[in-house]
């Protein structure tokens, strides 16, 4: 064995990929490697090879094509252009079934045509990229659903992610808002500053006055004008960097009815000191207006009893009626054990007021939920609070958008694989840190732009550019092989896949891809063809007259010296070369009538040759 082939069977078997030979003409196994074993479940080698593909394949393959009709199409692509890397659902000799990636090559070895198959079970990765869509597809049902804003910004302070409900509040357009600095255009100026302070502390340390708070606050739409928003900020670290995420809802109505509230309640004062008549009128048009408020309203006392609740908050709490509900007293049994009652009591009295207290309540039956409240105190002639009179709403399904979109955000920064999402001009909207190391650039150079400002070698740009365009126009996903040369000048191999992203009209919005390395293998496969061609040199121009033969004494292949060797004893023998060529046939047949797939040496020829000659072999 010579020191390449030692190196191909070392490389064959220690390879973590399953590995087999095929041979025609009816294409079984013929070899396989630890691996291939290990993977099919066989008991050893010589089972293995017993059996052909479509065998070891369930009867139909997923895209409904009988298993041995599309094999067979398969080896032919193959036979005609030398290889091909597809997938395949196999089955291991224990019957249970599994998704492969197959790369079958062709190869020709002593002069005998085979196919090479490597297999890798891809049952994780196919797992991972349902778990993946699944989430995506969850994840943008809930953020185009929800009415309010969800931001998300990187450690620079630029929005990576905006969705339907900021493009509605705020004006801007998503393409408007990608990459840019938050507070530029959605902050008045007369707190940039301020801002710009607070992020740099928490840009290094994940902390201010904002976080895990829910604050109202001032902010300006797209054409200058200022409005009043809810805004709760969290913060999440990704890869070692704190990211914000923000949830901000327009509560412009809500301020335009507290401000209602606040001028009926004055107005009611006024009438009290002026006749009981008016008050009377009065008092009903406020009852009327409590009872139908779509927010939840209350007055309770410092003591812990209910004294008044709207309907809405009634319904909140799974109550049937303000009877049942007055049967509680805060002080002694609140709505949730966690309910923070004494904080809420001593900031109402160092402020006069609460807004905007998160908290967890319990309904009735049970069932957790998110409340936000807001109070005022009401006091006596001798500035005692003898009432909180206040306004609770349901926050639960923010909150939960919250969590799902920071654990979102988590999976995709996780995998190691590249992960993006690009608009309908191929800009990149969304880049996980895998994809930054792929480019090697940081994600300010890469968001907002496409692959010919990213990627130095402008003609694979190009071919990245194209495929998203298919993609585009057909609406389907695009599995593809492509090569990168890298910022370093290094080369690289992805299989990568492309998904069109839909809006919630159903249009083509951009796409998600997925790309994996796969340059080890490649340069795994270059080497084993350059070991091919070292064994078809070597067989071709050694010094000994060779035939590779097939088990029935057919000629596969003949090598130089032995074609010298029929033009030296032809004439010789008065015979033409074709005549000596099956001569020479004919007694091998006579000597070994049937043989193993292999080669025979022919040492000489005698002069004189009949029915009975030898060849010397």
């Amino acid at each position: 064995m010579t020191e390449k082939e030692k190196i191909y069977r070392t490389l064959f078997e220690s390879s973590r990929d399953a590995i087999m030979m095929l041979a025609p003409p009816d294409w079984l196994f013929t070899a396989g490697n630890p691996a291939t074993i290990e993977m099919f479940k066989a008991k050893d080698e010589k089972q293995f090879v017993a059996k052909g593909p479509w065998e070891l394949s369930p009867e139909y393959q997923p895209d409904g094509q009988l298993s041995s009709e599309k094999a067979r199409k398969m080896i032919e692509k193959v036979m005609e252009t030398g290889s091909h890397f597809f997938e395949w659902t196999h089955k291991r000799f224990d019957g249970k079934e599994f998704p492969a990636t197959v790369l079958l090559t062709r190869m020709e070895l002593k002069g005998k045509k085979l196919l090479q198959a490597t297999v890798r079970d891809v049952t994780e990765r196919k797992l991972a990229e349902k778990r993946l869509h699944e989430s995506e597809e969850l994840f943008r049902i809930m953020s185009s659903s929800v009415r309010d804003a969800i931001l998300m910004l990187d450690n620079s302070g630029n929005i990576t992610y905006w969705n339907d409900a900021a493009e509605k509040i705020f004006g801007y357009t998503e393409k408007e808002s990608l990459g840019k600095e938050l507070y530029i255009f959605l902050v008045p100026k007369k707190y940039h500053e301020e801002y710009k302070r607070g992020f740099l502390h928490f840009k290094e340390t994940g902390q201010g006055v904002s976080i895990d708070k829910t604050l109202e606050l001032t902010a300006l739409k797209k054409g200058g004008e200022e409005f009043p928003i809810e805004m709760s900020l969290s913060a999440v670290k990704i890869k070692g960097l704190w990211n914000a995420i923000g949830i901000i809802r327009d509560i412009t109505a809500r301020k335009r009815v507290e401000e209602e509230l606040r001028k009926y309640r004055d107005h009611l004062e006024e009438l009290v000191e002026e006749q009981t008549i008016e008050l009377r009128e009065s008092k009903e048009q406020f009852q009327s207006l409590y009872e139908n408020m779509t927010l939840g309203m209350y007055r309770t006392t410092p003591k812990g009893q209910i004294v008044m609740a709207n309907p809405a908050l009634i319904s909140l709490l799974g109550y049937d009626s303000f009877e049942e509900l007055k049967k509680r007293n805060l002080e002694r049994n609140g709505f949730d054990p966690e309910y923070p009652r004494e904080k809420f009591k001593e900031e109402i009295k160092k402020n006069g007021k609460v807004q905007g207290m998160e908290s967890k309540w319990k309904r009735r039956d049970g069932i957790s939920m998110f409340i936000r409240e807001s109070a005022n105190a009401i006091k006596d002639e001798k500035g005692n609070i003898i009432y909180y009179d206040g306004t609770v709403e349901d926050v639960t399904e923010r909150k939960r958008a919250e969590e799902k979109l920071k654990q979102y955000q988590f999976m995709v920064e996780s995998v190691h694989d590249a992960i993006f999402l690009k608009d309908l001009k191929s800009r990149y909207i969304i880049a996980n840190d895998k994809t930054l190391e792929v480019f090697g650039l940081s994600r300010e150079e890469v968001i907002g732009k496409n692959d010919y400002e990213v990627m130095p070698n402008k003609e694979e740009a190009k071919i990245n550019v194209d495929d998203d365009q298919v993609v585009f126009k057909t609406g389907k996903p695009k599995e593809i092989i492509k090569h990168m040369t890298g910022v370093d000048g290094k080369e690289y191999w992805f299989r990568a896949i492309k998904v069109p992203h839909f809006d919630t009209a159903g249009n083509v919005a951009g796409l998600i891809g997925i790309a994996r390395d796969i340059t080890e293998r490649k340069r795994a496969e270059n080497a084993l063809r350059d070991s091919e061609k070292n064994f078809r040199n070597i067989f071709h121009f050694v010094p000994e007259s060779l035939l590779a033969v097939n088990n029935k004494i057919e000629v596969l292949n003949s090598n130089i010296a032995f074609e010298k060797l029929v033009r030296k004893y032809a004439p010789e023998l008065n015979m033409s070369e074709k005549e000596l060529r099956k001569k020479i046939i004919s007694e091998l047949r006579k000597r070994f009538g049937k043989t193993e797939h292999g080669l025979i040496e022919i040492s000489g020829i005698p002069r004189k040759m009949n029915k009975n000659t030898i060849i010397h072999t």
